[in-house]
């Protein structure tokens, strides 16, 4: 009796950690009928982990700063070798300062090109999932807009895998842990469709 295989579809997003200008290791992930499935791909090698939808209790995704940090870096870089660049306008008929002006212009055009990306890529996050026995973080949803996307698309097949998580569930589970309501920003009412214990 032949096998059925898993069919993945791959879902948006991907990160890669770097050591210097070299990709070391990069983070994908696919989705099954019943799991999620994220890969590790470092050089000649994969790290696979399953998260099974039954399993996911919440995906939280938290702005942070670093996009804004790194779009104030590349501008600075790129003002100072504007000022340097003008700076050696004056002396452009000696042969050192042609070549100097040139290569300095590559390097505002390369830090202008890279801060418009970064702009084009949008505000940067954190995104975790949470089962009951483990967090994960999934460094390839590092872009809002990525990860809202891929939340949405996920959303659908956890409340199918687990049942839809209504208010009168949530106000339930708030009601015996005590609280006065789930907060809205929360991961639970956000990001996470699962049962009520």
């Amino acid at each position: 009796m032949q096998e059925e295989r898993v069919q993945y579809h791959k879902l948006p997003g991907r990160a890669r950690r770097h050591f210097g200008l070299v990709s070391r290791q990069r983070q994908r992930l696919w989705l099954a009928e019943d799991h999620l499935l994220c890969v590790w791909d470092k050089a000649y090698s994969e790290r696979y982990k399953r998260f099974y939808l039954s399993d996911i209790q919440a995906i939280s995704i938290c702005p942070t700063g670093s996009g804004r940090v790194a779009n104030a870096l590349l501008a600075a870089a790129a003002l100072i070798f504007v000022v340097l660049t003008v700076s050696l306008l004056d002396s452009a008929g000696d042969a050192w300062a042609g070549v100097a002006v040139a290569f300095l212009g590559v390097l505002v055009l390369s830090f202008v090109l890279a801060l418009g990306l970064n702009i084009l890529f949008g505000p940067t996050c954190a995104c975790f999932l949470y089962t009951a026995v483990h967090t994960e973080r999934l460094a390839c949803l590092g872009r809002l807009r990525t990860a809202q996307k891929v939340v949405t698309r996920l959303r659908p097949a956890i409340e199918e895998a687990q049942g839809r998580f209504s208010a009168r569930d949530a106000a339930l589970l708030a009601q015996r842990q005590g609280l006065n309501e789930t907060p809205a920003g929360s991961p639970a009412a956000e990001s996470s469709s699962h049962r009520a214990p």
